[in-house]
Parts: structure tokens; sequence; C-alpha cells
């Protein structure tokens, strides 16, 4: 099995791999001490339902035995950037949730730059895998640099937009996309203690629909 310079033993697949990608997403902002009514109204909040339900569906059609990784339960703190920082290398790609909210988002400026350095350390270009979600699809396209994206603005209810036929068919192209990604991985870990995600510089886009999240 690989090592890291600093001798822990890796595990996982190719590469080290523990999980097929990792979903990239603006979470809603949450405070300290929250009633239960407000915990509630924050995972059923429309950020948090695209992203469940890309998940689920990515799970119910995947052929890789390594699930997809999506932080819900690391906690902010001192270990939150060393524990995303190994779970985004330990993933074959990325998918980004887009909606102008996220490009304001320190975190997931700093989660797109940091698989944009593992597509140079692994000599590949379409490690990112955008999916548009809200915002001027112009202005994301432009946010996208180049790569092939998945327009899904015209989801209302995710867990049941997604289980249409058509949108079925898209997910299954992303799940063949990710497959690939996870086929190719490199065979030993390439990423030792001093890659970290580092929190980038963000931009204000303007949002056309900000009531649809």
């Amino acid at each position: 099995m690989p090592a890291m310079a600093d001798g822990e033993i890796v595990t996982g697949g190719p590469g080290g791999i523990e999980h097929s990608c990792f979903i990239s997403y603006k979470r809603p902002f949450k405070s300290k001490n929250l009633r239960p009514d407000q915990e509630k109204a924050l995972q059923n909040h429309l950020w948090m339902q695209i992203a469940k339900a890309v998940e689920r569906r990515l799970l119910q059609v995947s052929d890789v035995e390594w699930p997809p990784f999506r932080d819900e339960g690391i906690e902010p703190g001192d270990a939150l950037q060393p524990e995303l920082s190994r779970k985004l290398c330990r993933s074959a790609c990325m998918v980004a949730i887009l909606t102008p909210a996220y490009f304001e988002s320190s975190w997931c400026v700093g989660e797109w730059e940091a698989m944009k350095r593992l597509e140079e350390k692994r000599t590949r270009r379409d490690l990112i895998i955008p999916l548009v979600f809200r915002g001027d699809l112009d202005v994301m396209k432009e946010k996208c640099e180049g790569r092939k994206f998945w327009d899904l603005r015209a989801i209302i209810k995710p867990f049941q937009d997604l289980d249409t036929k058509t949108a079925r068919a898209e997910i299954e192209r992303i799940a063949n996309k990710i497959s690939t990604e996870v086929k190719a991985m490199p065979p030993q870990y390439d990423c030792g203690t001093d890659f970290r995600i580092k929190l980038g510089p963000v931009s204000s886009i303007p949002d056309p629909n900000p009531m649809a999240g």
C-alpha cells in the first residue's frame, strides 16, 4: 500500500481512493445552537436538497464501489481544512453544484482551485464536473472555464425532478464520467501532507432568480 510522506499508510483503491467524487456545493449558513425547527429548515434548504438528491441518484446508478463524498458531518473548527483536503484528494473527481453563491464562498472557490491543482498533478483537464443549478447561463459557462457542464436550472424539486426519465439519463452520463475518472486514477497516492484547500478569492455574481435559491 502507498504511504504518505509522514509514514501514514494509505488504504482504499487505486491512488488511495476513498470516494468516487467530491460533491462541492454552497451550504446555507449554520449558526450555533439551532432549535429543532431551525435545523429542519436548514436541512430542507434548496442547496442541501440538490446536493443530497445528486448524491442519492449517483449512488443508485454508479458502477464503482467507492461512494461520493458530501460534507455534512464535519463540524467547523481547526480540523475542517485538513479533513476536507484529505477527502478531496482521495476523490477521483469533483462534482460542483454551481449557483451564484458558490463563487461568493471562499470554501467553494478553494475546493474548485484545489481540484484544478489535482488536475495538473494527474495531467487531466476534466476532473471538475460542473452542474449549473442556478444563475445566468452565460456567466456560469464562463466560470466553468471551458469545461463541459450540465444545466440543472429547470429543477425546482430536486428529489422529484431528478427522478424523471430525462434526468435519470443525464445522471447516468455523469456517473459514467465519474467511472472513467476512477479508472484513470494514478496507482499511487499523489497528495502529501502539504496538500491543502486554500480559501480562495470570491466574486460577486448577480442572481437573476434569488428566490429560487
